[in-house]
């Protein structure tokens, strides 16, 4: 007998429009919206390191795994994935369980200590900065015909704020609803993640959404930017050259150049790492690993230099079952061995989407990703002079949180 299938969707979003927004789009279409979701405002965020570590290892294992070649452009929101493994590691159990908190680096922590840390960085995350727009939904998408374990949506109502509602999934208004809900909260830059029908043994969608928006503490001018060559894997191109010469925190960690660019007061910036001369983006990924990053990013000094970075935007779409059975996670995406008790008897993952949007400019960042996880029955020496960092080839990119190393995006660039 088949077994009931579970999908699990996540979304990190550029849209500041509130969580409300997509619950009036459910009520509007006659759903029942049980609660309307949102993280507790006066509850105190207890901080804990072992889980922010936990999440910050893991964010380099998967950029990684998925960056590994070096062949085309990635990016993503680990963040992201790491809070859609977390909502779904509170219906976990066994094996099953063991393997997810492996591979997230949470093993030894109990529910309750998971579910503490990930609060609490989704709350410091969105009061990092005022001047910097960072907010963090949830939502369970609950199909009303099937019963869903009291304690695992408690657990996700009280942690993650996730918005219940209940919906007729054989009903197209719901993929209309779910895909609006994705567009909304990326600005239209992801239009849907529903291709088509929802699988008939689909019982649950846990979205998480996370917007992002940051200026430059130290905007580029415009009429500075310059029209220049840069040298991609897949040949020359020309392309916008931004330049500002300003003091920065930088260093020439591992052979290459790394400028760190803050946003709004300086706790959210970009890092932006460029491999040395003849050495290439895949071997720079292929040895990349916390210890690395953090000897990396503690290494930079601040510096008077230049910086001439290009415009870009990505767009990147791929499936994640593959890379994290790999790094671990084998029994959740098994017809026989899953064990997700926790949400549903008889669930299991058949797969996990991410989508995700980046656009950098002399103003500042905008991002967004989506990421659906679907379960159905089956050390630097300071610079002596003032540094000159011209990133006109293929580079490294991470955006993250300075008091928790937290990353929110990370990707490559080898052809802007």
């Amino acid at each position: 007998m088949k077994k009931r299938g579970l999908a699990l969707f996540v979304c990190v979003c550029l849209c500041a429009a509130p969580l409300l927004c997509g619950c009036a789009g459910a009520q509007a279409q006659g759903l029942e919206v049980v609660y309307a979701g949102g993280l507790d405002s006066t509850r105190e965020p207890v901080d804990n390191p072992a889980v922010s570590q936990g999440i910050y290892e893991f964010s380099l294992d998967i950029f990684r795994e998925l960056a590994k070649g070096g062949e085309n452009n990635v990016f993503l929101s680990p963040t992201s994935i790491a809070v859609a493994l977390a909502m779904t590691l509170n219906g976990a159990r066994n094996e099953t369980a063991a393997q997810m908190q492996e591979v997230l680096h949470l093993q030894g922590l109990d529910s309750q200590d998971v579910n503490e840390g990930l609060f609490a960085i989704s709350s410091l995350l969105q009061h990092a900065d005022k001047k910097v727009e960072v907010r963090l939904s949830n939502a369970l998408w609950a199909n009303k015909d099937v019963t869903i374990d009291d304690r695992f949506i408690r657990d996700n109502k009280e942690y993650f704020g996730a918005m219940l509602a209940n919906m007729d999934f054989s009903s197209p208004d719901t993929v209309e609803t779910i895909n609006g809900w994705v567009s909304e909260r990326t600005n239209g830059k992801i239009a849907k993640i529903l291709e088509g029908p929802i699988d008939p043994q689909t019982i649950l969608f846990i979205m998480n959404a996370i917007y992002f928006e940051g200026s430059w503490q130290k905007p580029f001018k415009a009429s500075n930017t310059k029209q220049e060559t840069f040298y991609g894997l897949s040949g020359d191109k020309t392309v916008a050259m931004m330049h500002q010469s300003e003091s920065f925190r930088y260093g020439e960690p591992g052979g290459g150049q790394m400028i760190y660019l803050p946003y709004g007061d300086g706790d959210l910036g970009m890092y932006v790492y460029l491999p040395g001369e003849g050495a290439s983006v895949s071997g720079t990924i292929a040895n990349l690993d916390a210890k690395t990053w953090d000897e990396w990013t503690g290494g930079l000094s601040e510096s008077q230099g230049s910086i001439a970075l290009p415009r870009f935007r990505l767009e990147y779409d791929t499936y994640l079952k593959n890379v994290l059975t790999a790094m671990g996670m084998r029994d959740a995406f098994s017809d026989t061995d899953a064990d997700f008790t926790g949400i549903a008897e008889g669930a299991s993952i058949e797969d996990i989407r991410h989508k995700a949007f980046v656009d950098v400019d002399e103003k500042g960042t905008r991002a967004a990703a989506v990421t659906s996880v679907e379960m159905r029955a089956t050390a630097v020496e300071d610079p002596q002079k003032p540094f000159s960092m011209t990133v006109d080839r293929p580079f490294l990119f991470a955006i993250a949180q300075e008091r928790t190393g937290t990353i929110l995006f990370m990707g490559s660039v080898v052809d802007p």
